[in-house]
């Protein structure tokens, strides 16, 4: 899903410049909003898609980075790329250039919520979402449902058979690769934590019992902090479970993004 983008072309209006013949900065937000729509339109899952499915998706979190001023008749490329992500939300990156050379204008991240149309906060994955996740291109898991505190998370997952992963792995008889389950608790964590994470190392890594997703089409994702080591590192403990059985096991050190 790493290659789910689009790009608009915009050129500068005289309204769209301020005295000094800069682009107002608000209007970059305007730009971002043609490229979500354009991308919506393109990929299925345009605002009224979601209203027609019974949400809204308001954006609920903005982060813009400006690099250089565009000015009147410049025509900008505004590039919006999709961001996999667990959980209830829309993650969106953005590149606007200058098409003339190509020189960097801004850089932006947006995160939309779903709310139902009584304005209630959706906590879980709706069901048209999860949908339109798999329909395009599948992963190897999807979140069901998560319960979070301080201590931890759970991780309701669905094990994904129609992942390109098991085309290989194997065609007749499907196994998780065991990275992609490394890799699934790592994303469980980076939720959890609401940041990035990168595995620094890996202490001990158990692989229990294979998870094939015709016998086990879906698991628990356990994840939690120990305490510090000696010299600061932060130590996940993660598994992964299915009603008795235990399947993977993992103690590693993480370095925050």
């Amino acid at each position: 899903m790493d290659n789910l983008e689009e790009i608009v072309r915009v050129r500068v209006r005289f309204s769209e410049v301020d005295p000094i013949r800069m682009v107002w900065h608000g209007n970059y937000v305007k730009y971002m909003e043609d490229a979500r729509e354009a991308f919506g339109l393109r990929y299925g899952i345009s605002y009224m898609d979601i209203f027609n499915s019974g949400y809204y998706a308001p954006v609920y979190d903005m982060h813009m980075r400006f690099s250089k001023p565009a000015t009147v008749d410049d025509v900008l490329l505004v590039k919006i790329r999709y961001r996999r992500s667990i959980g209830a939300k829309l993650v969106f990156d953005y590149e606007i250039r200058r098409e003339s050379d190509g020189e960097l204008m801004l850089e932006a991240t947006t995160i939309q919520l779903f709310t139902t149309m009584d304005g209630q906060l959706e906590v879980n994955e709706p069901e048209f979402f999860r949908r339109w996740k798999r329909k395009l291109v599948p992963d190897f898991y999807s979140v069901l449902s998560s319960e979070k505190d301080d201590a931890g998370g759970v991780y309701r997952v669905s094990i994904n058979e129609g992942c390109h992963v098991y085309k290989g792995h194997f065609p007749q008889e499907p196994v998780s690769p065991g990275v992609c389950l490394v890799e699934m608790v790592k994303e469980c964590a980076e939720d959890w934590l609401d940041r990035p994470v990168f595995i620094g190392k890996i202490k001990r890594c158990r692989f229990s019992n294979k998870i094939s997703p015709k016998a086990v089409p879906e698991a628990d994702v356990v994840v939690s902090l120990t305490p510090p080591d000696g010299d600061g590192t932060t130590v996940l403990q993660g598994k992964i479970v299915s009603e008795d059985t235990e399947y993977m096991s993992i103690t590693c050190n993480l370095i925050l993004g």
